[in-house]
């Protein structure tokens, strides 16, 4: 995955919710954008469905939580060039395959963590370190979260025409 092409779309995208929004312009977004990731891996938690003991549908729609999974991954970024970064870091390397036992919800509160986290001390490989490895975790696989980002990037545009 070229991940500085992926930070260069979502710069060109928050220029253009910037020319939308020009209050946001002198302001520090930060703090509403981890609360946007947080959301967002709610939402990708929900679609996972792991953590719903109680549920006999345990089985997550693979589409929708790839969805939910690449909303995240725009906040990730988005995070990263408010903190000046390009790119992740050249130790932030996407697993082909997860090498030890993980446990899903260990993960999910990892990266719960690193965001609350993330807003005092701008350690972004913090961040994505475990972002990444839930990718990984749920099964996914560089080049298709790649080709779902540019997809949802594309409709990120269009809902900022459509003033959503």
């Amino acid at each position: 995955m070229n991940v500085k092409e992926l930070f260069e779309m979502q710069r060109e995208l928050e220029q253009h919710i910037m020319e939308k929004h020009p209050e946001l312009k002198d302001e520090n977004n930060l703090y509403w954008k981890v609360l946007a990731l947080q959301v967002e891996l709610g939402e990708l938690a929900n679609e996972w469905r792991g953590f719903k003991k109680w549920s006999s549908n345990q089985k997550p729609n693979r589409e929708k939580l790839l969805e939910e999974y690449v909303d995240c991954l725009h906040c990730v970024i988005s995070i990263g060039i408010d903190l000046g970064h390009n790119d992740f870091n050249d130790d932030v390397k996407y697993p082909t395959v997860i090498s030890r036992k993980f446990d899903y919800s260990i993960e999910f509160n990892s990266v719960f963590n690193a965001s609350a986290r993330i807003q005092y001390t701008g350690d972004y490989d913090y961040l994505t370190m475990p972002f990444i490895a839930l990718g990984a975790l749920l099964g996914f696989e560089w080049d298709e979260i790649e080709q779902a980002y540019k997809a949802k990037n594309e409709v990120n545009h269009a809902r900022q025409e459509a003033n959503y």
